[in-house]
């Protein structure tokens, strides 16, 4: 059977494949892959920051500690070791700048103005820094330090030269000021030619600090003036002086007159003024030291004179001087004649005056003042009021006084002889109802004193000489009081009182006890107290005396 042919009626339409699955996909995985970078973005960001801090404090770390840095160079470094690594290269870095500053500051401070010595320090320094250090955090380092120090070097480098034009000019400055006075002293000693040298020294001195600048011209000028002026008037003095020493007065009368004419040529008046004044004043300085040596020549004459009298005042009370000598030394000029005239009077009284026992009380305290002074009274009251063997006493005394060291050192002014002397006194002076002691015992005192600064002066220990010389009992040889005896005299006195007292109610023709008899019994009973008293005072100073002693 014949196959039947089919025929086509209409064309046939594909039907289009769904992609919306695979574009899906697609879209998934790039979406994938955009959240992934984001997530590595995010993550290395993290990892940087967290290499930068750790890194920062580990390079900082190591600046302080000195270890030095050692960066990880691995094949395959991480994002946070690069970090790392450069964060702790820029703060180890910046640390080490930082003490390096420090550093060549306080350097800069010791040295600066020696930029050798600056220099000095800062290699030293930087050997120890640089140790320990990778090759490319050295450069950097390095680089740094460079700059600094150069900058630093410069700054000393002016200073240094400041300095040193500031010394040159102060050495300039004691050059002229010492050739200035070596020619002012060459121009008054009459060395002219020297004067000059020197002053020329002086004078280039000053151009050189004009030339440095140190100086302006105007103060250049003003002073080469003032130089040459001040010389000048040195010179003037010379010659001025000359004629003073020579006492030639016309000279002198000249020179000053042609001075005080204002018309000599080169000087203005001001300076002619400057010079006449001071040449005055050289000549009142001339007269007054005439004056004055004439003054200390006259005391020398008189102080020579005194001692010339007093020696043969010494002579006259030991019998050995006669009116001859008296004569011959007033003629050759050794004594006054006044003083030739005394002696003369006291060889004429020799033999001659009584003992005025007052007097020499005086004479002992004011010794122990100024023997000087004492030793003209002694002359002055001899064959007076003073007889010769008292007064060649008292002039031994007062002459070992001037030996011992005067009116201060001597030992009659030492405490022990003063405290001593005052026991002595105590004891010996009895005032008595007028307060002023009676003939004899002025007499009695006068030579108590008068031996115990002998003794004293001898050598001998003043509480010694004291105890010797000093009656213990005498308040005992007193006339006995009323009541009870001169032992206990503080008791006997109360009782007296008492009894005066309980009188005093009485008429008149009752009393046994008079006021005369009782102002004299009283005046009798205060002395023993006193003398007791003053005794047992004496003991300890002298127990006092004798252990000091030991």
């Amino acid at each position: 059977m014949p196959q039947q042919k089919i025929s086509m009626f209409g064309q046939l339409t594909p039907t289009s494949i769904d992609n919306s699955a695979s574009n899906s996909l697609r879209a998934l995985a790039g979406l994938s892959n955009q959240v992934g970078d984001l997530a590595f973005q995010v993550g290395a960001k993290k990892a940087q920051k967290r290499g930068e801090l750790e890194g920062a404090r580990a390079g900082i770390d190591a600046a302080k500690s000195g270890a030095g840095i050692n960066p990880d160079q691995g094949l395959l470094p991480s994002i946070f070791d690069e970090s790392y690594n450069a964060s702790m290269r820029a703060s180890y870095v910046a640390s080490i700048d930082n003490d390096n500053k420090e550093k060549f500051a306080e350097f800069a401070s010791d040295h600066s103005t020696d930029l050798e010595g600056f220099k000095n320090k800062v290699a030293g320094y930087r050997k120890g820094v640089l140790e320990n250090i990778d090759d490319e955090t050295k450069l950097i380092i390095e680089q740094q330090m460079e700059s600094d120090v150069s900058k630093i070097s410069l700054r000393i480098r002016e200073a240094e030269k400041q300095a040193n034009l500031t010394r040159a000019d102060e050495i300039q400055q004691i050059g002229i000021t010492n050739n200035l006075d070596s020619s002012f002293n060459l121009a008054f000693d009459g060395d002219f030619e020297g004067a000059n040298e020197k002053l020329q020294n002086a004078l280039s001195l000053l151009s050189a600090r004009l030339a440095s600048g140190k100086i302006s011209p105007t103060e250049h000028d003003t002073k080469r003036k003032s130089m040459i002026n001040a010389v000048d008037i040195e010179a003037n003095r010379h010659q001025f002086n000359k004629l003073l020493d020579t006492n030639n007065v016309s000279g002198v009368i000249s020179f000053m007159q042609k001075v005080s004419d204002e018309k000599i040529k080169g000087k203005t008046p001001e300076q002619h003024r400057e010079l006449l004044s001071i040449l005055q004043s050289d000549s009142n300085n001339h007269f007054a030291l005439i004056d004055k040596q004439e003054v200390i020549a006259k005391e020398r004459r008189i102080e020579t004179e005194k001692n010339n009298t007093e020696d043969l005042f010494s002579d006259l009370i030991n019998g050995q001087l006669s009116a001859s000598k008296v004569s011959m030394m007033m003629q050759q000029g050794a004594i006054s004649l006044e003083q030739s005239k005394m002696l003369i009077g006291k060889l004429n009284t020799q033999g001659t005056g009584v003992d005025d026992h007052g007097l020499i009380i005086d004479i002992n305290e004011l010794m122990r003042k100024d023997p000087k002074k004492a030793k003209a009274r002694i002359m002055e009251n001899f064959g007076n009021n003073l007889t010769g063997d008292t007064s060649e006493r008292l002039m031994n005394s007062a002459n070992a006084i001037l030996d011992d060291g005067g009116k201060k050192d001597n030992v009659l002014n030492s405490n022990k002889a003063k405290r001593f002397r005052a026991f002595v006194k105590k004891f010996a002076f009895d005032p008595g109802i007028g307060g002023f002691g009676s003939v004899e015992n002025n007499k009695k005192l006068a030579q108590l004193e008068l031996v115990f600064d002998e003794r004293v002066l001898d050598g001998e220990e003043p509480a010694e000489v004291a105890s010797d010389l000093i009656d213990f009992d005498e308040f005992l040889n007193l006339p006995q009081p009323r009541f009870g005896n001169n032992s206990e005299p503080e008791e006997a006195k109360e009782k007296l009182i008492e009894l005066f007292t309980a009188e005093q109610s009485k008429d008149a023709g009752e009393r046994t006890l008079s006021n005369d008899d009782f102002n004299r019994e009283m005046l009798d009973l205060e002395r023993a107290i006193e003398l007791k008293r003053t005794s047992e005072e004496f003991k300890r100073a002298f127990d006092e005396a004798l252990d000091g002693a030991k």
